[in-house]
């Protein structure tokens, strides 16, 4: 416990901080799984957001709700469990073993607790060799997670901070380009070409702080939870051709032709419009910025080949690419 409260307090990205506790809590209890389940601020239900032992996709973010669970009863009693035979316990969630090909046999689940808010639930699964979870089990598991909880709260923390000192260190450049142009304004002689070039300079940081503004807020509603996404039906080949045209004369300043393959029949599309958009911006743009100085871009809008009701969008380069070993963290 004390090597672990070590590690926990070195670590501050909050996925292998999470991976760290539950690879520690099947070692210490024997068990043959272990979980940790994390309160969603808006819906209230538990998710499934690291787990050892499973190694099924659909267990990625898996909801369980917080009524007629035992993690749910954990969270809601502010107690452990310590249960012999999950399969005849009527708390017990289902719906989890079937997604998961596991079967839950013995099982200990304890509250995650910050400042006597409950913010989780870590739980091991069938303790090695068939034996039931004991209470030494529980007591080393429950002082586990009062170390765990503290850990997760700070490494929340943390990202919100290191949110915050990004933004700062952003918006420094373009305020410092605007003081220094309006300081010229006010102590030179300049004449009225200068006097209009320094104007139009301020105008553009201007346009760019209020973006990178707009920009931040929309990642701090991402990361709280409060984004909502519009849902209506839209023309996917009209938005991608719109995003053409914005960053069309970046492309021609470098070279780079930009071309567009759309498929003649496409389903109906919903979603939402101005954050599709985003999207296809951002994979444009880095598809320009990275390019060889005359290569090529290469849009493809299609029919997605394993489901007739999905389309696909791809955005194909000259560029040099990413290198393989940050290929893993691309969607970090």
């Amino acid at each position: 416990l004390i090597d672990l409260s070590r590690r926990l307090n070195a670590v501050h990205e909050l996925p292998r901080l999470l991976q760290i506790i539950v690879e520690a809590a099947s070692e210490m209890t024997q068990g043959a799984v272990s979980s940790i389940l994390l309160i969603d601020s808006k819906s209230k239900d538990l998710i499934f957001e690291s787990s050892t032992g499973l190694e099924r996709e659909e267990m990625q973010r898996f909801v369980v709700p917080t009524e007629n669970s035992i993690a749910g009863w954990v969270v809601e009693h502010g107690e452990p469990v310590l249960i012999d035979d999950a399969q005849q316990d009527t708390r017990h969630y289902r719906l989890s073993d079937l997604v998961t090909a596991f079967t839950t046999k013995s099982l200990l689940a304890v509250p995650l607790a910050v400042k006597g808010e409950i913010i989780g639930v870590l739980e091991v699964l069938n303790k090695a060799n068939g034996k039931p979870f004991n209470k030494d089990d529980l007591r080393l598991l429950t002082t586990m997670a009062d170390q765990a909880a503290v850990a997760i709260e700070n490494a929340r923390l943390f990202q919100q901070g290191d949110l915050v000192s990004q933004m700062v260190h952003e918006l420094r450049t373009p305020l410092t380009v605007i003081l220094a142009h309006a300081d010229l304004l006010l102590k030179t002689s300049v004449n009225e070409g200068q006097r209009l070039q320094f104007l139009e300079t301020i105008r553009e940081e201007a346009e760019r702080l209020t973006d990178m503004t707009n920009d931040f807020l929309e990642l701090a509603r991402l990361a709280s939870g409060r984004a909502r996404l519009s849902r209506k039906e839209l023309n996917l080949p009209a938005l991608v051709r719109a995003s053409v045209y914005v960053i069309q004369p970046s492309a021609s300043e470098r070279g780079v032709q930009i071309s567009v393959r759309s498929a003649s029949s496409l389903p109906t599309i919903f979603g939402d419009a101005k954050r599709l958009r985003q999207v296809v911006m951002n994979l444009l743009t880095n598809a320009v910025k990275y390019n060889k100085p005359g290569g090529s871009v290469t849009i493809r809008i299609g029919v997605e080949s394993t489901n007739a009701g999905f389309v696909r969008v791809s955005v194909t380069d000259t560029g040099y690419g990413i290198p393989e070993k940050h290929l893993k963290h691309v969607f970090e």
